[in-house]
């Protein structure tokens, strides 16, 4: 009878190898998704160490030797100038195109409906794909919903045009302003001969 050869024990080496793969793996798919996300960041702000105070060198007890200083330069003599030197200049005035937008601007988001933190909320993206949840951050520029497994964040642009300008109500003022002002300084059309 032959024996078979005795299979060789696992090495804790591969072991060990293995388990630290997997480790990796779940970090690294903790870092971009779920609840977790963007530990590492925040991990990697706290380990940082504080900025150092600058250091005040010692106070020298032999006070330093002075040297004398050299005469002054001739000073030439100054020809007055015509507009004193002023530290900080004057704004520039706003025109009254601009201040007649600020107040068309301010008037019309006035009348908008905003929306607030909580709200429930549904849009449509520019893929076509319907999102719907409740709003928690409202920034500029973007939007934060709390989902049925999480929270997403949708940018303006990626944002379904008629959905931006009910969700993002300072955009909408911003245009409707721009196209009432435009109408305003047309010059009136007379009828063709």
């Amino acid at each position: 009878m032959s024996k078979s050869p005795r299979p060789s024990p696992r090495s804790p080496f591969l072991l060990a190898l293995g388990l630290l793969m997997v480790l990796v793996t779940l970090a690294v798919i903790l870092e971009f998704d779920g609840p977790c996300k963007g530990w590492f960041g925040r991990l990697r702000e706290r380990l940082q160490p504080a900025p150092a105070a600058p250091t005040q060198p010692a106070a020298t007890t032999t006070p330093p030797a002075v040297l004398p200083s050299p005469p002054p330069p001739p000073v030439a003599p100054v020809a007055s100038s015509p507009e004193p030197m002023t530290a900080e200049p004057a704004p520039p005035a706003r025109s009254e195109i601009e201040e007649r937008y600020e107040a068309i601007f301010r008037r019309i988001l006035a009348e908008l409906p905003q929306p607030n933190v909580g709200d429930a909320c549904e849009f449509t993206l520019l893929q076509g794909e319907r999102v719907q949840g409740t709003i928690a951050k409202l920034e500029a520029g973007r939007i934060t919903l709390r989902m049925e497994y999480g929270t997403m964040t949708y940018p303006v642009h990626v944002i379904e045009p008629r959905d931006t300008l009910r969700l993002f109500p300072t955009i909408a003022a911003r245009y409707r302003a721009l196209a009432e002002l435009r109408q305003q300084n047309q010059p009136p059309q007379s009828a063709p001969p």
